[in-house]
């Protein structure tokens, strides 16, 4: 699996620290004293083994292979949730917290507090967009609307899809199969394929990928992948 660093540097509330999961917990950065830290089942972690990360508004969340848990980042003042399933993915936007995961999608209401199921359909990984969730699934790629509060299935090509990438003018969706390239200005979709792994960087909208032990790279310019 891809390590996971989450850097707090875009959340005002957390931007000198730098986060790293490991089997044997988090181990935390802080860039103003330049002083290491770690945060443990015995912090309040439901396990020191993290799957995923995320921060908003200055509260950690971490997804864990035995439960979910968040806390203030200055304070640690870490409290649990009792969420079905494993949890695989994290977003959020202006109102809820978004958990994916084995047993489908919640979001946490930040004004009631109160966790809402949304679906019962796996979720492999999640991305919060402007105006809408996206989300990729086992069956394809999803969308949740919040102005119908609902979730519609996209017109991606058909694939298991396991990451979303972000970028200013496009997000990628990597499955088992290949890649699905959706174009923000236009609306469409390109499929790219057969390439599908688990490493990548970004820059801009160029993309360097791992596949199978080789790196393609994307060039928007001429909207190609190259090896």
């Amino acid at each position: 699996d891809r390590p996971i660093v989450l850097d707090g540097a875009t959340d005002a509330f957390a931007s000198e620290f730098v986060f790293f999961a490991t089997d044997y917990g988090i181990y935390t950065f802080d860039r103003n004293s330049e002083t290491w830290s770690r945060i443990t089942t015995a912090s309040g972690l439901p396990s020191n083994h993290a799957l995923a990360l995320g921060l908003d508004e200055g509260v950690l969340w971490v997804a864990t292979d035995s439960g979910l848990a968040s806390a203030d980042v200055r304070v640690n003042d870490w409290q649990t949730y009792d969420l079905a399933g494993t949890v695989r993915a994290l977003a959020f936007d202006d109102r809820y917290a978004w958990a994916g995961g084995d047993s489908g999608l919640a979001r946490f209401d930040k004004y009631s507090e109160t966790w809402q199921t949304r679906s019962d359909s796996p979720v492999l990984d999640l991305l919060a967009d402007k105006d809408r969730l996206w989300i990729a699934s086992p069956s394809g790629v999803l969308c949740y609307d919040p102005k119908f509060d609902r979730i519609d299935q996209m017109p991606a090509p058909v694939d298991s899809y396991f990451r979303i990438i972000d970028t200013p003018n496009r997000i990628w969706f990597v499955g088992r199969a290949g890649l699905a390239g959706y174009r923000k200005d236009a609306t469409s979709w390109t499929e790219y394929g057969p390439i599908s792994g688990a490493d990548f960087s970004t820059l801009g909208d160029t993309v360097l990928f791992t596949a199978s032990g080789s790196p393609f790279i994307y060039d928007p310019g001429s909207d190609r992948w190259s090896a």
